[in-house]
């Protein structure tokens, strides 16, 4: 058998051995702080995996209420089409409602604004609404009267002109007073003109 013959010596085994102690001693912070950050980073990955999973089921359970979903609520196209024209026609009724409201406010403020103006002496037998005139038919003890009346309906803003088209003796008499017959147009403005 051969012999083996240590040629380091005793003092060069010691040294070796304390130089591997140094080397261990600092490679022990580090693979501490590995093993930190690894703790550290799976308990901030811990919290997004959960999460991950919760919207994997939540997804899951949408597939699921899809799944059980009628077929004929599925193929929408049809019914969209159906409630877009009867949205359509809705939106026709209000604006005809919406014109026919503006023309009976129209008229409820011309008649108001003739009853307001109307004086003592003159009385009216008949009143047209043609579109945006009214012609006013009647009667008056006073000729003067239906000029006065005629021009408070002129100076009057939702009218744009009032005249008085014809102003004649009847014949008819009120108490012993002459009567005139008159006739008295205006034309409203628009509603876009107020």
């Amino acid at each position: 058998m051969p012999n083996k013959i240590n040629l380091l010596g005793q003092t060069e085994k010691k040294k070796r051995s304390e130089s591997t102690g140094a080397e261990s001693s600092a490679l022990l912070p580090v693979l501490l702080m590995v093993a930190y950050g690894i703790c550290f980073f799976s308990l901030l990955y811990y919290p997004l995996t959960q999460e991950v999973a919760q919207k994997q089921q939540d997804i899951l359970l949408l597939d699921k209420k899809i799944s059980e979903v009628p077929e004929h609520v599925k193929d929408n196209k049809t019914s969209t089409a159906s409630l877009k024209s009867k949205i359509d026609q809705g939106e026709a009724s209000l604006s005809d409602i919406a014109e026919l409201k503006s023309k009976r406010n129209n008229a409820m403020f011309t008649l108001a604004s003739i009853h307001n103006n109307i004086p003592d002496e003159v009385w009216i037998d008949s009143l047209n609404l043609e579109g945006n005139v009214v012609t006013l038919k009647g009667r008056s003890t006073v000729s003067e009267a239906v000029f006065n009346f005629n021009k408070s309906l002129d100076s009057l803003a939702e009218f744009k002109t009032s005249k008085v088209a014809s102003i004649a003796g009847s014949g008819d008499q009120t108490a012993g007073t002459p009567m005139v017959e008159y006739v008295i147009t205006i034309e409203m403005k628009s509603i876009f003109d107020l």
